[in-house]
């Protein structure tokens, strides 16, 4: 160790200054996306090879020739992902990536990974210092099988033709592409030895670095196999295997398979490494690279002698003895020849003094097949690997040797399994060696990196964890001396607290960014040890500033990742950076803002604002007659602060004491490369701002700011008043001895006058109702009242040189830029003291330009609080740079989180909040970090998409063997479909202009979060929460009754009267209910009553706290809820509403939640009511229960899937994750015996004497012999003929009377069924009852018979099977219904009812060995519920097809939930609305007119049809209803129609008009009349529309 403590060669023995130090490694291989999970794979002694079916092959294109070839391999070695990449990371047009060849797409990615995990991928790269490139790759198999495929060169092909197809794809550019792209000045070396490339490219790297040609180096090679379809051909003699498998040095060895992957290493010489502190894996002792020339069989052959000689000269080089070699990763590719003479050259090179089989060696090959190019480095990576966990890896595929190779004699044996390197081997050394076709050869000799050899502190663990280290001053950062040399003080930590660290993410993508923080998260919970200094500092100099940022203050580890999970708005902040520079604006505060302590933190913190304050005040005491400083900070100079507070209240040292706080922050801010781009002022803060930009010197702007607060404090007093209205209208209420002193925001006016006039307008707004306020100011600034002292000012202003200003900024005084000879007047300043601040305008104006970030100045948070009142703000970031004086920062209810009353705290949330908007704070003390330890942190997550250019469709194909999707097959399955749930990446959030939203439900921490963000955007939000009666408590919060429709009705009303129709709903009922109206919610509160939103708590899990009945309640009120907004939100159907949805964990989307399947019962509104109101787009989705989510989180996703602009309809919110549902086809599995079924077996069935219930039972009976248990609510006389027909059959009955929804009575009949036929097999619930009523029909009353037969005789029944003493059947099939996905007019209480089956289906997955299923059957033809429909030829089961289709749903998988339909799920989907089932009555419509019979007595009189179109209208009628002689007033309901045949009525008028009419509008007045008027207005619209012109309105 030197004295400085430094380490270098001359301190470790053994070494000879040649070493270079691996500093990071990034590959991507099959089987494993990155260097750990490739480890792990070999650990465990994993093969990548996949043996394909026939069938799989057959649909990857092989054809039936090859297929059936004696020699055809039916292997591959598949790599997932080859045709993705992040082409907007990298810069490139979709265009451009898919013309680049993928083998360069992911070297470019890997190149990316390695510098990160080395931690050099930030300030180094983008500076540009001497890294160098050197690497290789395989065939361009892209351009000659895909490119070229699709746009083949011809004879008039032209140079650029070529140039633009190969200039993507050219071996020459695979090292310049990378220099190019991360801006890398050192050697760019493409290398290409075929199989050795990649590990010549190591040694051209090392011997680089040694010539001091580049400080570090990037090494590797990447290859992809394009040209393997499936398998491939076996020929004899030839490099690939008979059997699919590497078998190296085995006897059964007959070649290789190949792979696809890539491998890079980051190379630094070990003194530079050491000097850095760089984490170092592991220590390259010497390389070396030779020829075999002419000295073998032939060019491909392999050479003993030269193999020998490369491996003796690295040995060499490295200055170790052979015998210190305790493992080799050989080239080993498991042929006849290759092996042999790979062996023999080892033992030729270590010699003979060489213990025998000491060696282990192995070969990757065996794993993950040959990667040619990137051979070598993949073997070099797992041999590092090895050594830094001290570990010999274990060879796969080897049981008996090679017979031409004796082990016995040669210094190695083959290791199988994984064992510890041995002890008298240290320390740890290892060769490996790649070979290339044609002679090429390399060997390099690696050595472990000890903590013994690097001295304390300066190695890592193997766990890569460094050894905590001291943390740093305040806040985790040093603070600049007052010089500003660059030394720094140690400021004062927070009391009672750890300094906080600053964890900066970035990424190009949301998608990448929400990845990258669960990486993140997931490191801080593996490692809750780890040092936060380097891993701060690691982030913030080793990783690339993207835009999409987030960062996270925090102390340490566990502290770090809980801040992650719960993302508290103090120390969480995400966004992204606005321009790669950011207009930042200044804002400067006027009289008003100032309260002693302002700045105190800065003073005693930061050395330069401290100086700049001295400076200043001790210029002013000769004007002031006072320290200021004593009025700042009047503890540190004994005065009273109460005392000190009332003196600041006088303008003649307000203006001073403002001006010095501004002046100094802005010079703090600039030490720190924090400098404005623009600036605006608010009365005395435009001095500030003149100042800085040049127009006043320092000196001179002193001297006018404190003569001009000595000349104001001397003028009369006067009062200034607050009015809630803007300019505009302010000048309707003319007040004559008022003058209009400021315009500060939209709807924010001051008035200045007397005390007598400003009272007289204070009574006179009160009167009007309009919002006043008197602001406590003993003068009346910007009025009349200051024109005594205009004269002595300007006066003061003669003697004072104005300079044009150097940077620009708003003048109170016209609202717009200065112009230099405005700033150069004196009467500019003069008339600025006496006219009106517009402030406003100067927002307005400042607000033309995008890409603004607005940071106010000033002592609290004034300006910011009216910037943000600005109707042009938009998404602008407005931020404050000290808190207000009370102390509570950003954490108070308006911010919506609680803030610790640290000032410190405040300084570095504005500035995380800065560089996460993109201004460049890195000199910053949030940045500033010194003697750091780049540590190996979770790398980036590339947000990859699809770049291909495919073959023609005449050419074979292999991209799906390599991607190894999972292959769907047609078959016998062909119906049936399971749900699948995709998780979505992050979406932008959308806004619109304007929103007025509804939010129903109690006042949980989400929703009240949620109103919060909500008006915070500037949108109207209304809570309705439960109350006992209908109340109006506020403009923003209402109380009515869930289970009283009126209540809806009349909330609508009062809304649409006072603020408009809901454009947005928000029902969120289910989350904070138990019932019958009582709010349970944990930490309940409402924000008028002074509650805070922590953002902590989502929903109280406990709710349920009475049972099940409890429970039943609360989710029907919540379903009642919803049908009567619905109801009423749909009244009016030119008003369009988008209705969200929220329901709790009803949806089985990642196999963990704690299902509430009652909650389900909300699903079937969803799908129903878009159909029945098409103008309401309904949305659902589904939170977790379980609270890992915090509210900000959960806010940010119901936001953007209640604005987006065509969300899916049915989402999950799962951790950090949005899910949609989709549905896939049920895999062809091999046909296997039904689960459950037996012969003699026992079976209880629901419904089991009604139409699907008995085809069931007869099914058994016939093929099973079964002994049937079936349960019905009516007894043996009234089936006498089935059970006979059963009986007949083979099989045993037993009836039960029995209502499933009467709980006691199913329990007791299943104890019957056990006690009489022992164990009961398996349980079919087909009881049911269809239900079709519209959602405008449904009341309260018709809940329970809805719901009795599926809701609770489902639960009923499971709770029976699994009663004490019960043998639990082996299967439940739980019959429900495609309405449950599909919906359909009528169906809401029926589709949900089936959706509680589904969930409850899926919540039984963790109970016992009983298969639960749900199977959501398509329509049954003549049987069942469509016993009286008539479906159209291509929907329905028959009989024999459903018991075909029921043994072999009990043969499938182990899905919880199938369903089946006839045609096409997706067709089915899409054709929803017109594919309802049809009564036979309605569907003879299409046959020619039947008898028709004579109009009945009708309490309306008979009114002919006035016009062609009532006429048209009334034939329709006749048809369907088979009724002469209707007239235009006669109502559908009492001409003996319902519901249901309204909704064919006006379906068969849609294919007649094309016209859609919504069910709820026509049943209002189901007569002709009405409805001819309803068509006339849509035509008429639709014909308006069609003739507007672009863009016009009308």
């Amino acid at each position: 160790m030197s004295q400085t403590g430094e380490m270098s060669q001359e301190n470790l023995p053994g070494l000879n200054g040649l070493e270079i130090a691996v500093i990071g490694m990034a590959g991507r291989v099959p089987g494993a996306d990155d260097v750990q999970a490739f480890w792990q794979n070999i650990l465990e002694g994993r093969e990548a090879v996949v043996e394909y079916s026939d069938a799989q092959l057959r649909s990857l294109g092989v054809p039936p020739s090859v297929l059936h070839d004696p020699d055809y391999v039916r292997a591959g070695v598949p790599f997932e992902g080859v045709d993705r990449f992040d082409a907007a990371l990298f810069g490139f047009t979709p265009r451009d990536a898919e013309l680049l060849d993928p083998q360069q797409r992911l070297f470019l990615e890997t190149a990316w990974h390695a510098l990160e995990h080395a931690g050099y991928l930030g300030g180094g790269t983008q500076d540009g210092n001497a890294i160098g490139v050197f690497g290789g790759c395989g065939t361009p198999a892209y351009l000659i099988r895909h490119l070229l495929a699709q746009n083949p060169l011809t004879a008039r092909s032209t140079i650029l033709d070529v140039l633009t197809m190969v200039g993507g794809n050219g071996a020459d550019s695979v090292a310049t592409r990378i220099a190019y792209k991360l801006n890398l000045k050192g050697p760019a070396v493409t290398v290409q030895t075929a199989c050795s490339t990649s590990l010549v490219a190591v040694h051209m790297a090392c011997q680089s670095l040694l010539a001091q040609e580049c400080d570090m180096a990037l090494a590797g090679g990447v290859s992809l196999n394009l040209l393997q379809r499936g398998g491939y051909l076996y020929r004899n003699g030839a490099i690939l295997s008979r059997d699919g498998h590497c078998r190296a040095f085995d006897a059964q060895a007959s070649g290789t398979v190949l792979g696809s992957g890539a491998g890079m290493v980051v190379l630094k010489r070990l003194e530079d490494a050491l000097r850095d502190q760089d984490c170092i894996h592991a220590v390259i002792r010497g390389t070396a690279v030779n020829s075999d020339g002419a000295d073998k069989v032939g060019f491909t052959a392999p050479s003993v002698q030269g193999q020998a000689a490369v491996i003796r000269a690295a040995l060499a080089v490295a200055g170790v003895e052979p015998h210190e070699i305790g493992y080799v990763e050989t080239h080993g590719t498991g042929t006849v020849l290759g092996d042999p003479i790979e062996i023999a050259a080892l033992t030729q090179a270590f010699g003979d003094d060489c213990p025998r089989q000491q060696c282990a060696i192995g070969s990757v090959k065996s794993n993950i097949g040959h990667l040619d190019a990137a051979a070598g480095v993949t073997g070099l990576i797992k041999t590092i690997m090895a050594l830094r966990h001290r570990t010999l890896p274990p060879a796969i595929n080897f049981s008996v040797p090679n017979p031409q190779i004796d082990f016995a004699a040669s210094p190695f044996h083959v290791n199988t399994r994984a064992t510890p390197w041995p002890a008298h081997l240290q320390p740890a050394c290892a060769g490996v060696s790649a070979f290339g076709i044609g002679g090429t050869n390399a060997h390099v000799i690696v050595q472990a990196w000890e903590q013994a050899d690097a001295g304390p502190g300066l190695s890592f663990t193997r766990e890569n964890v460094a050894v905590p280290a001291a943390s740093a001053s305040v806040s985790g950062h040093p603070v600049p001396d007052a010089a500003g040399t660059g030394n720094t003080t140690q400021a004062r930590p927070a009391q009672g607290s750890a300094p906080l660290h600053v964890l900066p993410l970035s990424a190009q993508s949301d998608a990448s960014l929400r990845a990258g923080a669960e990486a993140l998260q997931a490191y801080f919970e593996a490692h809750p040890d780890a040092p936060m200094t380097d891993v701060a500092g690691t982030l913030a100099v080793g990783r690339r500033m993207l835009p999409r940022r987030l960062l996270v203050l925090a102390r340490d580890a566990r502290d770090a990742a809980d801040v992650l999970i719960r993302q508290p708005l103090d120390r969480y902040f995400e966004g992204a950076a606005l321009t790669d520079a950011p207009a930042l604006t200044f804002m400067f505060p006027g009289q008003g803002a100032q309260h002693p302590n302002m700045g105190r933190s800065f003073y005693d913190s930061h050395p330069r604002y401290r100086a700049v304050v001295d400076d200043c005040c001790t210029r002013l005491r000769p004007l002031l007659d006072i320290d200021l400083r004593t009025l700042l900070y009047p503890d540190l100079h004994g005065r009273d602060e109460t005392e000190a507070a009332a003196l600041l209240t006088q303008t003649r040292y307000t203006q001073p004491a403002l001006f010095v706080a501004g002046y100094a922050m802005v010079q703090q801010l600039h030490d720190w490369g924090i400098t404005p781009q623009a600036m605006i002022g608010h009365s005395i803060g435009e001095y500030v701002a003149a100042c800085v930009a040049g127009v006043f010197s320092l000196a001179d702007a002193l001297h006018v700011v404190a003569m001009r607060g000595r000349l104001m404090h001397g003028v009369p007093p006067g009062a200034m008043l607050a009015v809630g209205l803007d300019e505009a209208a302010l000048q309707q209420h003319p007040l004559a001895d008022c003058d209009l002193a400021a315009v500060n925001a939209a709807g924010m006016s001051v008035l200045a006058g007397t005390d007598e006039a400003i009272t007289r307008a204070e009574a006179q707004f009160r009167g009007q109702g309009i919002a006043v306020s008197r602001l406590r100011v003993s003068q009346a600034f910007h009025s009349r009242m200051q024109e005594p002292m205009l004269a002595a000012f300007e006066s003061v202003l003669a003697g004072i040189s104005l300079k044009p200003p150097a940077i620009p900024f708003l003048s109170n005084l016209t609202g717009t830029w200065i112009r230099p000879d405005e700033a150069q007047s004196p009467s500019y300043w003069v008339r600025q003291l006496r006219n009106t601040v517009r402030f406003a305008d100067g927002i307005t104006e400042l607000l033309q330009q995008e890409g603004r970030v607005l940071l106010d100045i000033g002592p609290g948070h004034t300006l910011q609080r009216l910037v943000r009142r600005h109707a042009a703000l938009g998404d602008t970031p407005v931020l404050a740079i000290q808190p207000p004086p009370d102390g509570a920062g950003p954490g108070t209810a308006e911010a919506g989180g609680v803030i610790q009353p640290d000032r410190e705290a405040q300084l570095q949330a504005c500035l995380a909040q800065l560089w996460v908007a993109g201004v460049d704070v890195q000199a910053s003390p949030l940045f500033r970090h010194t003697h750091i330890r780049r540590l190996p942190l979770p790398l980036y997550v590339f947000d990859r998409q699809s770049y291909w250019v495919d073959v023609p469709a005449d050419t074979d194909t292999e991209r799906h063997a390599l991607t190894a999707e999972p292959v769907r097959l047609a078959g016998r399955n062909a119906w049936l479909y399971v749900p699948v749930w995709n998780r979505q990446p992050a979406i932008p959030m959308q806004l619109p202009e304007r929103a007025r939203v509804l939010l129903l439900g109690e006042p949980v921490p989400l929703l009240l979060a949620l109103q919060m963000w909500l008006e915070q955007q500037g949108f109207q939000a209304v809570l309705a929460s439960t109350g006992p009666e209908y109340q109006r408590v506020s403009s923003t919060h209402y109380r009515l009754r869930p289970r009283h429709d009126d209540d809806f009705a009349r909330l609508l009303q009062d809304l649409a009267q006072d603020q408009g129709r809901p454009t947005h709903v928000c029902h969120a009922q289910s989350l904070g209910m138990t019932g019958s109206g009582e709010a349970a919610v944990g930490n309940t509160g409402s924000r008028e009553h002074g509650s805070e939103v922590s953002g902590s708590t989502v929903v109280d899990s406990s709710v349920v706290s009475g049972g099940r009945h409890d429970e039943e309640t609360a989710v029907q009120d919540a379903l009642l809820g919803l049908l009567s907004l619905a109801r009423h939100c749909g009244e009016d159907l030119n008003a369009g509403c988008r209705l969200l949805v929220l329901t709790r964990a009803s949806d089985d989307v990642t196999g963990a939640e704690a299902l509430q399947p009652l909650q389900a019962l909300l699903h079937g509104p969803c799908v129903v009511i878009p159909k029945e109101y098409p103008h309401l787009d309904c949305v659902r989705l589904d939170l977790d229960v379980d609270g890992q989510c915090t509210a900000r989180r959960v806010v940010e996703c119901i936001a953007q899937t209640l604005f987006a602009p065509e969300p899916d309809a049915v989402q999950a919110w799962r951790g950090s994750h949005r899910w949609t549902q989709t549905y896939t086809a049920l895999p062809d599995n091999p046909p296997g015996r039904p689960l459950g079924l037996r012969r003699q077996g026992c079976y209880l069935i629901t419904g089991g004497l009604g139409g699907i219930g008995f085809h069931l039972a007869r099914h058994l009976a016939q093929h099973w012999q079964a002994s049937l248990v079936l349960l019905g609510r009516s007894g043996e006389s009234a089936h006498a003929q089935r059970i006979g027909e059963l009986k007949a059959l083979g099989g045993r009955v037993m009836v039960c009377q029995v209502d499933v929804a009467d709980a006691a009575a199913v329990s007791a009949a299943v104890a019957r069924a056990q006690a009489e036929f022992g164990m009961i097999d398996g349980v079919i619930h087909a009881a049911g009852v269809s239900h079709q009523q519209l959602v405008a029909q449904i009341g309260p009353e018709d809940l329970a018979p809805a719901l009795a037969a599926k809701v609770q005789g489902t639960q009923n029944l499971l709770d029976a099977i699994r009663a004490p003493g019960m043998a639990p059947p082996v299967f439940v099939m739980l019959f429900s219904s495609l309405a449950s996905t599909l919906g359909g007019v009528g169906n809401a209480l029926y589709a949900g009812a089936n959706a509680c089956l589904d969930a409850a289906a899926a919540a039984w997955r963790d109970e016992g060995c009983t298969r639960v299923m749900a199977v959501n059957w398509d329509g049954w033809r003549d049987i069942g519920m469509a016993a009286d429909m008539h479906l159209p030829d291509h929907v329905g089961i028959s009989p024999d097809q459903g018991m075909a289709l029921f043994e072999t749903l009990l043969a499938s998988g182990e899905d919880s939930q199938v369903l089946v339909s006839t045609i096409p799920l997706a067709q089915r989907w899409a054709a929803t609305q017109d594919a309802w089932p049809q009564p036979r009555a309605a569907a003879e419509a299409d046959l020619p007119a039947r008898q028709r019979q004579p109009r009945p007595a009708l309490r309306t009189a008979y009114v002919a049809p006035a016009d062609d179109l009532e006429e048209s209208l009334a034939e329709i009628w006749a048809d369907m209803l088979g009724i002469e002689g209707i007239g235009t007033h006669d109502s559908l309901f009492e001409l003996g129609g319902d519901s249901l045949l309204a909704v064919q009525l006006l379906a068969v008028v849609k294919h007649a008009y094309d016209v859609d009419i919504a069910p709820a509008g026509f049943f209002q007045e189901p007569t002709i009349a009405a409805l001819a008027v309803q068509l006339e207005l849509k035509v008429m619209a639709q014909i308006q529309e069609e003739e507007a012109p672009d863009g016009a309105s009308v």
